[in-house]
């Protein structure tokens, strides 16, 4: 494998216009980004941020789901000899 094939990001940059001169900016790192009309950084959002999913969603994306790490996993029962 190629170092390029490493370093690819879950997301693709994308933008969204505004009907008001805004728009959100989708970041390669998952970052979401609101520019009010003027291009000012208004919001931002990290993967990790409350309110992230309701952002993400505008972009058709959908949160991911926790990952729960499993434990141990339960012992074999023995057969006894009677």
């Amino acid at each position: 494998m190629t170092s390029s094939t490493h370093n690819r990001s879950p997301f693709r940059r994308r933008e969204i216009p505004q009907a008001d001169g805004s728009k959100l900016l989708l970041r390669a790192d998952g970052t979401i980004v609101a520019f009010d009309a003027a291009g000012k950084a208004t919001t931002t959002w990290l993967e990790s941020d409350e309110g992230w999913d309701r952002q993400a969603i505008r972009f058709g994306i959908r949160p991911r789901p926790e990952t729960i790490k499993p434990g141990p996993p339960d012992p074999i029962p023995q057969p006894t000899m009677n």
